[in-house]
């Protein structure tokens, strides 16, 4: 659009509609008024609206002078504009009777014999109109109406090529969006024809635009990759949009993970609909995922792709901690050599790692042939003792397994210790700058280390505290153990076995061996020793494989031995 007080170029007049090509003289009033409308609409833009609009003034009225005077949107003044007497030249600047006009709102007579009649849009008026020197005996009340008509067809006029021009410009935009979008996007019409398919797309498919567009959309999405098209058809026959997350595209050798977005998108103009599918290549972001995960959680390593690091930040919460260790790793160093070593760490972590996994639980590092898990970190479940309890008795399954597995080619077996602690934490990023590590810290983790080292001595397999067993929920074989000193704490922490080789629901034998060992375990801590040794030597009887029975046998004869009978 032309600057208020712009004029017109001569050529531009020049170029304007022929006026007799519009007006048939043998035309009726309402024809001629037809065909002038249709003139001032059929303008592409405001300046050839404009330039239309004074030569059909002029037209219209046999004047010697039309001129149209733009507002200036600072000042609100009329600026200089454009005229026509049959040839074209610059126009005077506004004169009395269109500053009257423009004052007034309404159409003025001059004194001169002209007319001036504001020029309305939506806005507000945009200008005025004036006709000057009738060649016919002035300008009468007719002239004065159809001026007035005349200036509201324009300010109509005005307001759709306006919507034309936002119209334009949007789809322009639009188009350059998808056209720069990293994303792949493909249309597809009513008859399954791909209608449209951006660079991004064309990459992705590695295709031309001609070997693309108007073909068959099975055609490019065939085989495993026909899901696509199975979408679209069901987005336009219900309207409603799809989300495939984690789709796949095979694509001759190359495999691409998507996440796809299926819409569809109504032309009001035809009636029809174009199905969109919007294709977002998160190859390089799977990736990633995998090689993260091989060093974090998944979970964690998929928080830090989509939320920037994704680490938790330092807050405290209660969680339980789980560390598991293997027993005498420095003699199967040294009977195993290095390569040997690492193979069977990585073995036996692979199945713990599965253990853990099924119920939830997450694992924090890696300590050399241990490992510290955690429940309840990212996300509290309402049951991590539990949790941490199923894991732990999964994991000593698994361990049995795998030692007979072992045995039977000939290979030495393996033994570890659990250690389970629910207590209030602090999780968050731990080191430096340019390398940190997100953990788990405090007096809670230490004492699943202790907990754990206790298993050596107590022979258990599966230790854990009182803050854990005392949330428990499920029904598991549990029988106490000696209470731990922990460096640091004022009071000994209460501990229980939690009997990998019992069942809750055991039979009456172990629901026996059960009950006598916690009877010799209270008379052990009463002081009654003989009766403790009597108790647990009962337990040995009804099981000789109980390591931690016969511990607790042999420290009681230890100190009646020192106490001297």
């Amino acid at each position: 659009m032309p600057e208020a007080g712009s004029p017109l170029p001569a050529q531009a007049l020049r170029e304007a509609p022929d006026p007799h090509a519009i007006a048939d003289p043998a035309a009726d009033a309402a024809a001629d008024a037809l065909c002038l409308f249709a003139a001032l609409v059929s303008a592409s833009t405001p300046a050839a609206l404009w330039r239309t609009l004074v030569v059909q003034a002029a037209r219209l009225f046999d004047a010697e002078r039309a001129g149209l005077y733009l507002t200036d949107g600072d000042t609100g003044t009329l600026q200089d504009a454009v005229a026509t007497d049959g040839g074209a030249r610059s126009a005077p600047g506004p004169g009395r009777t269109a500053r009257r006009a423009m004052i007034a709102g309404r159409l003025v007579r001059g004194r001169d014999g002209a007319m001036a009649v504001p020029v309305l849009a939506a806005s507000g008026p945009v200008g005025v109109l004036e006709v000057a020197g009738a060649h016919a005996g002035g300008f009468g009340p007719a002239s004065a109406q159809r001026l007035a008509a005349l200036a509201v067809a324009a300010g109509i006029a005005l307001k759709t090529v306006e919507r034309s021009a936002d119209l334009s410009t949007l789809k322009s935009y639009s188009d350059a969006v998808v056209q720069a979008a990293s994303d792949g996007i493909v249309g597809i019409d009513t008859k399954a024809r791909i209608v449209g398919c951006n660079p991004a797309a064309l990459r992705m498919l590695r295709r031309r635009l001609a070997d693309v567009i108007g073909k068959p959309a099975r055609q490019i999405f065939r085989g495993e990759n026909a899901w696509v098209v199975e979408a679209a058809k069901r987005v336009a026959a219900t309207g409603l949009a799809e989300v495939a997350m984690g789709a796949s595209l095979r694509l001759g050798r190359r495999s691409l993970d998507v996440n796809a977005t299926i819409l569809p998108i109504a032309d009001r103009g035809t009636g029809t609909t174009v199905t969109v599918v919007v294709l977002d290549d998160v190859s390089r972001e799977r990736q990633a995922t995998d090689v993260l995960s091989r060093y974090l959680d998944p979970r964690l390593a998929d928080r830090m792709l989509v939320g920037g690091d994704g680490r938790p930040h330092a807050r405290a919460l209660r969680a339980t901690m789980l560390f598991c260790d293997l027993r005498n790793s420095t003699g199967l160093a040294q009977s195993l050599g290095a390569h040997q070593t690492l193979a069977l760490l990585n073995e036996h972590f692979a199945l713990m790692e599965d253990c853990l996994r099924a119920e939830g639980g997450m694992i924090d590092k890696f300590i050399g042939d241990a490992l510290l898990a955690t429940f309840g970190i990212l996300q509290p479940a309402g049951d991590d003792e539990d949790r941490a309890v199923r894991a732990a008795l999964a994991m000593t399954a698994a361990l049995r397994r795998w030692n007979e597995a072992r045995e039977a080619c000939g290979l030495i077996r393996v033994d570890m210790g659990i250690g389970i602690n629910t207590d209030v934490v602090v999780a968050g990023n731990v080191g430096s700058p340019r390398r940190m590590d997100c953990t788990v810290i405090g007096a809670g983790v230490n004492v699943a280390a202790r907990v754990e080292k206790a298993c050596k001595t107590s022979g258990a397999s599966i230790l854990a505290t009182a803050n854990t067993v005392r949330r428990l929920r499920g029904r598991y074989a549990i029988r106490p153990a000696d209470a731990l000193a922990i460096p640091g704490r004022a009071e000994p922490v209460d501990v229980f076995q939690i009997c990998d080789h019992l069942d809750a629901a055991a039979a009456p034998g172990s629901q026996r061996l059960m009950a006598v060992f916690r009877r010799a375990f209270a008379c052990k801590r009463q002081g009654r020793l003989a009766e403790a040794v009597a108790g647990f030597a009962e337990c040995l009887s009804l099981d000789p494989a109980d390591r931690a029975a016969a511990r607790q046998l042999e420290a009681c004869r230890a100190a009646m031995t020192g106490r001297g009978g």
